[in-house]
């Protein structure tokens, strides 16, 4: 089992992988995590969206781009979305990172150069989150860096994937 979350997704994969050893005895064969910062980067001081105005929540969305026009266009089916998706923002906005033993699994961390959101240095940070190996790879675009081009991003995860678990008998690290 290999464990991919993007966004919000990815602190989901973490956490799930790191349930793993004690609920069900095993660890997965590696996580990949994407577009989102290392918990140590996670800074609480950041804007409460789940507070907003649904004026204000909605232009966000609009900003963010994940969600696509038509459903922000459609005022009946974004209201009737909006519960479910403001209770996904009060999730991610009320995590507080915990003290835990890294992974002992391979771990990919993987971002868009544009990304307004996620630097670099904070995609970076995941390595700590792991004592197998570790890799970093960024993608041409921003948040959302998959989206035109699926296919390209999903063999390069498939084939770093294979790698790390070939890397896995040892520490290491692979940068691209």
């Amino acid at each position: 089992l290999v464990l991919f979350g993007h966004s919000f997704g990815a602190l989901s994969a973490y956490e799930t992988a790191l349930a793993m050893p004690s609920r069900l005895g095993w660890v997965p064969k590696a996580v990949v995590v994407s577009g989102h910062v290392a918990p140590s980067f996670i800074d609480k001081r950041i804007r409460k969206w789940q507070h907003a105005t649904d004026e204000e929540f909605t232009a966000h969305m609009r900003v963010l781009g994940g969600t696509p026009r038509a459903i922000l266009d459609n005022d009946p089916l974004f209201r009737m979305l909006l519960p479910s998706i403001r209770g996904d923002f009060r999730v991610l906005e009320n995590y507080v990172p915990h003290e835990a033993a890294p992974l002992n699994c391979p771990m990919l961390a993987l971002g868009g150069r544009e990304d307004p959101m996620v630097s670099r240095e904070s995609l970076s940070a995941w390595r700590t989150k792991t004592v197998s190996s570790f890799g970093l790879l960024e993608f041409d675009g921003d948040h959302f860096y998959f989206r035109d081009r699926l296919p390209e991003v999903a063999g390069q995860i498939q084939e770093d994937v294979r790698r790390a678990l070939l890397l896995a008998r040892g520490p290491s690290t692979v940068t691209r």
